[in-house]
Order: C-alpha cells, then sequence, then structure tokens
C-alpha cells in the first residue's frame, strides 16, 4: 500500500531509546545523534502541515536529555527572553540538570521547579 505507515520500517520512538540506555537492551543509538535529527525533522514539519499533513506536531524530544518539563521551559524562556539571553538556554538546561542531581532527582513540579527556576535567575 503506497504511503501507508509501517511500524516495522520506523524508528523506534525516543523514549524507549533513552529508557534503555545502559540496560541489556540498548539499542546502541547515539541519543544525542536522535535528538539533532529530530530538530532538523521538526524545523522542515512547518513544510509538510502546510501541504496537507496536519497530523505532524512539534514535540520537545530534547526533554528526553534535560528533563525540563515544558511549562518550565516556557517559564525559562520568557524570563530569558526579557534579560536578553536566550542564546543561553543550552546552558540552562545543563544547571537545572546538575541542580536536580544537587537535590536529590527530585521531580521537576510545582514547587521544585519554581525553586530551581528561582535559583537559575
Amino acid at each position: 500500500m503506497s504511503g501507508a505507515f509501517c511500524a516495522e520500517n520506523s524508528m523506534p520512538p525516543l523514549t524507549l531509546v533513552a529508557a534503555l540506555q545502559g540496560t541489556e537492551r540498548a539499542t546502541g543509538m547515539d541519543l544525542n545523534k536522535l535528538l539533532v535529527l529530530g530538530e532538523h525533522l521538526e524545523s522542515i514539519a512547518p513544510k509538510y502541515r502546510a501541504s496537507g499533513h496536519p497530523e505532524l506536531s512539534i514535540i520537545d524530544n530534547g526533554v528526553l536529555a534535560h528533563q525540563i518539563p515544558g511549562g518550565m521551559i516556557s517559564n525559562l524562556t520568557g524570563q530569558l527572553k526579557e534579560m536578553n539571553a536566550l542564546d543561553r538556554l543550552d546552558e540552562i538546561y545543563l544547571e537545572v540538570v546538575q541542580t536536580r542531581k544537587d537535590m536529590g532527582c527530585p521531580p521537576l513540579v510545582t514547587p521544585v521547579s519554581q525553586i530551581i527556576g528561582r535559583k537559575l535567575s
């Protein structure tokens, strides 16, 4: 069937690749390379959405690496825009990961996300 989706030919979800890292069932795929590829695909997705493929949606696969929930990213990017420092977002991602480790890896939900976000601003 031409144009049909074939699951056996698709790449595994990034979440699965991330979840299996460090286990005997690890895929051997480089998650960072997959994230870069995902960014590229997201950059060209609007072209295909406009041509009749509304099922394409923007998904932040980077969350697999930095583990920051979308709401927290929105707040951080808003603060960085106000400070004219949006170019430092990647530094913030790394700092959030380290700060969370220093705190014993709590889940990034309110109020923890607010505390970490406040520390970074």
